[in-house]
């Protein structure tokens, strides 16, 4: 790989950290690539590892999926609000939080239904709260830019 080639990947796929108060734009194209995504892993894991008439409690799953994904709904919400260098750290602590909350649990032995449940919603939970909260994102700032043009 040539010199100009590196620098062309770099500049596209790494990107300098920004001041405080300049966002980062989301863009429809990212979004719905990562909803796509996030979809198909989601009819991966419902067909091959976690087959949903094999989960032992139902309710508790949805209730367990909503648990997971509530927090990166609410981080969404915030994100566009508050500065972009705070939102990363809210992020980074969010990541630090559930990885630990989730460490916890697995260490729960199996055979439990209740624990079993909510193992199994912690995937398809973090990643319908990081599709809902992109796409919470997106509107947000789609509704912004309308009011401001004055329409």
């Amino acid at each position: 790989m040539d010199g100009s080639r590196l620098r062309r990947f770099l500049r596209t796929w790494v990107r300098p950290r920004t001041p405080d108060g300049v966002t980062i734009p989301i863009t429809a194209r990212q979004v719905l690539l990562a909803t796509v995504g996030f979809a198909l892993l989601e009819w991966i894991y419902f067909s091959f590892y976690l087959p949903f008439s094999s989960i032992p409690d139902t309710h508790v799953f949805v209730l367990a999926i909503c648990a997971w994904a509530s927090p990166w709904i609410v981080w969404a919400l915030v994100a566009v609000i508050i500065p972009p260098r705070r939102a990363n750290k809210l992020a980074s602590r969010l990541f630090i939080l559930t990885g630990a909350i989730g460490l916890t649990i697995f260490a729960v032995p199996p055979g439990n239904k209740f624990w079993d449940s909510v193992l199994g919603a912690w995937m398809p939970g973090l990643f319908n709260g990081l599709v809902v909260g992109g796409v919470v994102a997106l509107t947000w700032k789609w509704q912004r830019g309308r009011h401001a043009r004055g329409g």
